[in-house]
């Protein structure tokens, strides 16, 4: 039996394992992806890497702070000047190591999806934990549980069991995002990188040979799409997608691109959170816990767009909980 169980390796669960691990709990992370980090992510294919996911972090409180300029110290961030006036930290060599900082001494278990969480009684005592069940009918249990998914997720997931924590979670508002990657097999001349512009097509494009302690090998492009186009191609194959996006960026740039050896793109369905949810108790009287203090919910769309919202979140599970 676990004293946690936390749904979902992103950074709000990560957060919420390191913070119980600390203290003596017997905790373990599941996650129904292959990769630690959620959005901070990583693609490697036919020898090209694309950073496809968030693409830096930034940091206002003191809390999150100290976990960068740890995981800087480790070296698994460093600084990028990414703008005239804007210096943020880039995963180092790629985002993904932020992520596998954060995890490192953690029970992670990759490619466990829960199918559904009921009521057990934990024996010896007339209390009830939590049977968490994946899809290949495999059972966790637990005395306590914090999921971290993306709201929709969330509320799938407690809906039978925890309507109103459900509920909440319903009043979160995603955007989209489409993003491609373009791999070639020679430099192709860019105008200065990278490009951010949340108003037009492209809401950033990067050459990741630019990005700091890159590891890159051979030439590669990310390009993502803004919240509005993203919307509008939503239902587009990926093979589209490619095209629209690598035609945009030659006619937003005045730039000829030469044809790319390789290309792929990747749909986040909750890509950046554009309304967090509403702490009502109208709604959920005991807002980010059940009655009971059993289970917590965390994730970025309980505070706003930012890494650093998902990482504040994941603590206060955990105070929430009282662990």
């Amino acid at each position: 039996i676990f004293d946690l169980v936390i749904i979902g390796a992103g950074i709000s669960g990560l957060a919420a394992a390191s913070a119980a691990h600390k203290t003596g709990q017997h905790v373990v992370v599941i996650d129904k992806g292959r990769r630690i980090g959620g959005r901070l992510s990583t693609r490697r294919a036919d020898g090209f890497t694309f950073n496809h996911g968030a693409q830096f972090v930034t940091a206002k409180g003191d809390a999150f702070s100290a976990v960068l300029h740890a995981a800087e110290t480790a070296g698994a961030l460093a600084r990028w000047q990414i703008a005239d006036d804007k210096t943020a930290f880039a995963g180092s060599p790629t985002m993904r190591d932020l992520p596998v900082f954060m995890g490192q001494g953690l029970d992670i278990r990759q490619d466990m999806e829960i199918a559904s969480i009921m009521p057990h009684p934990l024996t010896g005592t007339n209390n009830n934990g939590l049977c968490l069940t994946d899809k290949n009918g495999t059972n966790l249990l637990t005395r306590k549980l914090i999921v971290t998914a993306p709201a929709p997720q969330t509320a799938r997931l407690l809906r039978d069991i925890e309507p109103a924590m459900a509920a909440l979670a319903d009043t979160a508002l995603y955007a989209p995002c489409w993003t491609a990657m373009y791999g070639f097999d020679a430099m192709p001349i860019m105008p200065t990188l990278p490009i951010r512009n949340r108003d037009c097509a492209i809401g950033w494009a990067g050459l990741e040979q630019t990005r700091p302690h890159a590891d890159q090998h051979y030439p590669a492009i990310t390009i993502q799409a803004s919240a509005d186009w993203s919307q509008h191609w939503i239902e587009a194959s990926k093979d589209e997608v490619i095209a629209a996006l690598f035609d945009t960026l030659a006619s937003e740039t005045g730039v000829e691109l030469p044809r790319p050896v390789m290309s792929a793109a990747h749909r986040w369905l909750y890509a950046k959170v554009i309304r967090p949810a509403t702490i009502d108790t109208s709604i959920a009287p005991h807002g980010i816990t059940n009655a009971g203090r059993s289970i917590a919910i965390a994730g970025d769309w309980l505070g706003g767009a930012r890494v650093e919202h998902a990482y504040d979140s994941g603590l206060a599970a955990i105070n929430a909980l009282s662990i």
